[in-house]
């Protein structure tokens, strides 16, 4: 049976999840005057490092032939945020992407609820694209949808590709698409019928 790439996320607890944010500055400063210049790259992605508790066997295995299905940074997976599955927002009607060639850290869209408070807020995540182009963004700020049922929200990471005009905006279980951050896959029997992880992630771009 073929592996095929991205694979889906175990449907299994994990224990702790440290997502960060990934953003690359320079910023050089006089030693004479203190004047600082600072310098912005597009370099933004998420990062992070995956606890699993300590599990029985048969759950644990589920988890080992999924990372070794990965091939070390190889193959690519889809993963939820974990605690960001429901989102806070009211999320009143079918939100689509307003407008092409759309990109940066705006997001334009429609089909909400005329004149709703609160649709997204602060902290929800979003997912834009499928399989393979999933990218899972995070909301920065409440957004009202307008008399139109539009609203713009602000969101990272950017935009690195334009979604189309209408494309369907996913706010539950969204997810993005993830690569181990490393070669190694280590998993520790703790007993011969218990076992653990831990591993890194890096989105992929």
């Amino acid at each position: 049976m073929a592996i095929v790439f991205p694979l889906t996320w175990p449907d299994l607890p994990v224990q702790e999840i440290d997502l960060i944010m990934v953003t690359t500055s320079a910023m050089n400063e006089s030693p004479f005057t203190g004047q600082q210049q600072v310098y912005s790259w597009p370099r933004q992605m998420w990062r992070a490092d995956i606890v699993l508790p300590k599990m029985p066997r048969e759950k644990a295995e589920q988890w080992i032939c999924f990372l070794a299905k990965l091939r070390g940074r190889v193959g690519t997976f889809l993963m939820p945020p974990i605690v960001g599955n429901v989102q806070r927002g009211s999320m009143t009607g079918s939100p689509l992407v307003d407008g092409a060639g759309q990109t940066g850290l705006e997001l334009s869209i429609n089909g909400m609820t005329a004149n709703s408070s609160g649709v997204f807020l602060a902290g929800d995540f979003l997912q834009l694209g499928s399989g393979s182009t999933a990218r899972l963004h995070k909301v920065l700020n409440d957004a009202d949808a307008d008399a139109t049922g539009s609203a713009t929200l602000d969101i990272w990471p950017p935009l690195r590709s334009a979604p189309a005009d209408g494309a369907t905006i996913v706010f539950t279980n969204p997810a993005g698409i993830f690569r181990l951050n490393q070669s190694e896959s280590p998993f520790k029997y703790v007993s011969p019928q218990r076992a653990s992880l831990r591993f890194s992630v890096i989105e992929d771009i």
